[in-house]
């Protein structure tokens, strides 16, 4: 079993002279291992070592605990010192102190000096050594429960937010990223003649009966026939994972995790939804597997596990700004403003909606408003809250039955904090008509909490989202 020396150092052998991996940037080193000696030694050894650290020939030096020391040195050659110290320790301060809205990703023009990283407690992880074959089995481990920087040198996106992903199912107590910009030179892609499929595997083709079978579920969802379409679902789940295709199974499970959440079924719903993201993992299709990480955020939240649901929507909300797909972004962050808010983390959740604008998917956006309209009512600021409740209803366009009992539940909140009964009370049948339409019982009971809320009066606490 591998051993994390001096939070960067994988060694398989703690002999006072080993060969390790520098998890800051995947290299070989070697690394020397002796006891501190007294003050005076301790003194004089410090200064040597910072005199050879500044002319390149040292990786990294130090101290493990009180009774030794250590050298990192390449096997050859100087070490490229990165930028200042001063720097270093901007970053640095950015990580120990990130505000509430933070993405936790930060792009750099040049990556900081992983010694002053460590010096202040946080583990520098490169980010190729999540693709290699050992990670699982020796470097996972070591991070569980650590404060892990991920370092991107070749400014990847993708392959940075699948990292966030898995060090959120690992366990680490926090995470950032730090990316370095991509260079500004201008790249001349030749154009091929030939087809994309010419070159590598073929695309295999889908199974046709599978295909019919999701249609089938497609129309079984409108008659609302909800355990006919889990089976249906099931079945082509069953059917993806026999040919060994991750992505199709993947979408399916997501699929049908999304259903049994609607239904209520949140802890059936979040081992589905781990299971996706891990197929997603395989295939390397970062976009789905931040989906399927904050639908797995909702089921926590619907668990009230609210801990475990912030860290889960938080990793996903970085790996979305890591990617930085508006719709992607603006689902995290919906997410985790809504397990925030059942915190009673107002002020928190309300800097997370403010530091992202709702554009693109029509009903996320209609989502967005309505969680502002519930923050609103909660500080009190009904006239904000009517607002933004407004805002929820498009002029061009109508909303699906889901959204529109969605929008009747935030402005019959909203009526009821006026103190006006009886437009709450239009609001909630016109919402429960919608929610039945969409085939959708767990929000007609939403929607009857919340005239019950009304019912009560202004002095009762109002309910969360």
């Amino acid at each position: 079993m591998a051993t994390l020396i001096a939070d960067r150092f994988l060694v398989r052998s703690t002999s006072t002279r080993t060969s390790a991996t520098d998890l800051a940037s995947g290299a070989r080193v070697q690394l020397r291992i002796g006891p501190a000696g007294t003050r005076a030694e301790q003194h004089t050894w410090n200064e040597a070592c910072a005199q050879e650290y500044a002319d390149g020939a040292l990786v990294d030096f130090g101290f493990i605990g009180s009774a030794h020391r250590f050298e990192a040195r390449t096997h050859g050659g100087r070490v490229q010192r990165p930028p200042s110290i001063a720097a270093c320790a901007t970053v640095v301060d950015w990580l120990e102190h990130p505000r509430p809205s933070s993405s936790r990703m930060l792009q750099l023009t040049e990556l900081p000096d992983a010694r002053v990283l460590r010096e202040r407690g946080f583990v520098s992880c490169d980010l190729a050594l999540f693709d290699a074959a050992t990670f699982e089995l020796d470097v996972s481990p070591v991070l569980v429960g650590r404060s892990v920087v991920v370092l991107d040198a070749r400014g990847v996106p993708s392959s940075a937010a699948l990292a966030v992903l898995r060090l959120r199912r690992i366990g680490v107590r926090e995470f950032g990223v730090l990316m370095q910009r991509a260079s500004s030179q201008k790249v001349h892609v030749m154009k091929a003649a030939e087809g994309r499929a010419m070159y590598g595997k073929r695309p295999e083709a889908g199974d046709p009966r599978v295909t019919q079978l999701l249609v089938e579920v497609d129309r079984l969802l409108s008659r609302g026939r909800h355990a006919a379409a889990e089976r249906a679902l099931r079945g082509a789940m069953a059917a993806f994972d026999r040919r060994g295709d991750d992505k199709r199974a993947g979408d399916t499970g997501l699929r049908l995790a999304r259903l049994v959440l609607t239904r209520g079924r949140a802890a059936d719903a979040s081992t589905l939804l781990t299971d996706a993201h891990d197929r997603f993992q395989r295939v390397h299709a970062a976009e789905d597997a931040v989906v399927a990480m904050v639908c797995l955020g909702l089921a926590q939240t619907d668990l009230a596990q609210l801990s475990h649901a912030e860290q889960t929507c938080r990793a996903a909300y970085s790996a979305a700004s890591t990617l930085g797909h508006p719709d992607t972004v603006l689902f995290s962050a919906l997410a985790l403003a809504r397990t925030l808010l059942w915190q009673k983390r107002q002020a928190d959740a309300r800097s997370i909606l403010e530091a992202i604008v709702p554009t693109g998917d029509v009903e996320q956006c209609a989502r967005y408003w309505c969680l502002a309209a519930r923050l609103s009512v909660a500080a009190g600021a009904v006239a904000d809250a009517w607002r933004f409740i407004e805002r929820a209803r498009p002029s061009t366009s109508g909303l699906s039955p889901a959204i529109e009992s969605i929008v009747r539940d935030g402005e019959a909140a909203v009526q009821s904090t006026l103190g006006d009964v009886d437009a709450m009370r239009i609001h909630v049948a016109n919402g429960l008509a919608a929610a039945r339409a969409a085939h959708l019982p767990l929000q007609t009971i939403k929607l009857r909490l919340t005239c019950i809320d009304g019912l009560l009066g202004p002095g009762a606490e109002p309910r969360r989202a």
